[in-house]
C-alpha cells in the first residue's frame, strides 16, 4: 500500500539489497535515470552512483534524514528531496535499503521567487520616503527608517512603543477608534490627517 501511494505521487523508488546491488527501480525512478536507456536493475549501486554523482551521497550513505539534491541536464535542472531508509526482514536482520526521491522543483522555484519578492518589497519599504509602520494589537511591531526619522527616534525605539504613544495625546482616542473599527471590519476613512509625537515633544503632521 505504501509503495502504491508513493508511486501515485510520482516518488522515485530504488531498492538496494544488502550486498549493494540494485534490485529494482519503480517507473518514476527509471524515467529519472534515463527511461528505457541503460537499465540499472541487477547492477551494482556503485554504477548508478558513478553515472549520477549528484545522487551518490544518498545512494551510498547510511540511512539518513532527507537531503536536497539537484540533478542537472535536459530542459531544466530538477530538485529532489531524497532519503535512504534501511529495510529489515525482522529486527537485526537487514534486507537492504530503500532510496526515495521526491521531486520538489516547482516548490523550490516558488520559494525562490517568494524570497526575491520579499527582498524587493523590503528594499522599497526600507528606502521609501514615506513613513511605514506595521501595527499589531495596538503595538508597533515594525517601522521603516523614514518613520523613525520623522519622530526623532531609532526604529528599535519605535517598535517598543504602543500605537497610542506614537500619537499626540489629543488625537489618540479618535485614531485608536479608527484602528479598532478597521480591525472589526467596520468602515473607516481611507485617508485622514493626524499628528505624531516627536521625541522633542513637537507635533509631526501626517496623512495616513
Amino acid at each position: 500500500r505504501l509503495e502504491q501511494e508513493l508511486c501515485r505521487r510520482q516518488f522515485g523508488l530504488i531498492i538496494i539489497d544488502p550486498a549493494g546491488w540494485i534490485v529494482d527501480l519503480n517507473p518514476a525512478a527509471r524515467l529519472l535515470f534515463g527511461g528505457r536507456g541503460k537499465g540499472y536493475a541487477g547492477r551494482p549501486v556503485l554504477e548508478l552512483a558513478a553515472d549520477w554523482p549528484e545522487v551518490s551521497p544518498v545512494l551510498l550513505a547510511e540511512p539518513s534524514d532527507s537531503v536536497e539534491i539537484t540533478i542537472r541536464g535536459g530542459v531544466r535542472d530538477r530538485v529532489y528531496e531524497a532519503c535512504r531508509s534501511a529495510m529489515l526482514l525482522r529486527p537485526g536482520e537487514p534486507a537492504g535499503a530503500l532510496v526515495i526521491l521526491h521531486e520538489i522543483t516547482v516548490r523550490t522555484h516558488l520559494e525562490k521567487a517568494l524570497r526575491t519578492s520579499e527582498q524587493k518589497y523590503r528594499s522599497v519599504v526600507e528606502r521609501g520616503n514615506d513613513g511605514i509602520a506595521i501595527v499589531q494589537n495596538e503595538h508597533i511591531c515594525y517601522c521603516n527608517p523614514q518613520l523613525a526619522i520623522m519622530v526623532g527616534k531609532s526604529p528599535e525605539q519605535v517598535t517598543e512603543m504602543s500605537m497610542a504613544e506614537l500619537l499626540v495625546p489629543e488625537v489618540r482616542r479618535e485614531i485608536l477608534a479608527y484602528y479598532r473599527s478597521r480591525m472589526a471590519g467596520r468602515p473607516v476613512p481611507e485617508r485622514y490627517e493626524t499628528a505624531l509625537l516627536h521625541a522633542d515633544g513637537s507635533r509631526v503632521e501626517v496623512e495616513v
